[in-house]
């Protein structure tokens, strides 16, 4: 403290007029140009606020969400994600999907991977509800993530001799190349 304040601040707002001290009240926030912040206007101090969200895109920092989508043609027309949805499967292939990720999110649990138990458990809700009510979307790591873990089941069901479910493994790896081709998904297809 200085000298000029011994007796005490002038505060105007967070910041003494006299010696420049600061305190953390009295803050006035002016919003940020592009930005989800405010900054105060006397000492510079940062907060964030809550975005503005439109669908799954904030209209003031750009910001997106994996939710509020609006698709068209496959492909959301806010954020350009490609989204894919689920009643392009079979009720057979969005059951062995929700046991393929059932099986990926106890994994995920085993070996201590929580963003693999996450996904998992997020996509099997998906299922679930998509089952009870006809509707449901994918984004394009979803795809990804499912494929790599129904490829795991097919080489799994190939090497033990099954050949009815590598079959219908197979079918649904080569549906999903062509509903959503990726690198990723491309190489992973025996």
């Amino acid at each position: 403290m200085s000298i000029k304040c011994l007796f005490g601040h002038k505060w105007n707002g967070c910041k003494c007029e006299r010696c420049g001290a600061k305190r953390n009240t009295e803050h006035k926030y002016i919003p940020v140009e592009g930005n989800c912040m405010e900054k105060c206007s006397l000492c510079g101090k940062p907060r964030s606020i809550e975005h503005k969200w439109n669908g799954c895109k904030c209209e003031q920092c750009g910001a997106t969400r994996d939710e509020g989508h609006l698709i068209e043609n496959g492909k959301c027309s806010i954020c350009g994600i490609k989204i894919l949805s689920i009643d392009s499967f079979t009720s057979d292939e969005i059951s062995m999907i929700a046991v393929t990720m059932a099986i990926a999110q106890a994994a995920g649990k085993q070996f201590g991977e929580r963003d693999t138990e996450r996904h998992a458990e997020a996509l099997v809700k998906t299922f679930i509800r998509a089952s009870l009510t006809g509707r449901g979307s994918l984004t394009q790591s979803d795809i990804d993530f499912i494929h790599r873990y129904v490829t795991l089941r097919s080489s799994t069901f190939h090497t033990s001799g099954d050949r009815l479910e590598a079959e219908k493994h197979d079918k649904l790896l080569l549906k999903l190349k062509l509903i959503a081709p990726t690198e990723q998904a491309s190489s992973m297809l025996f």
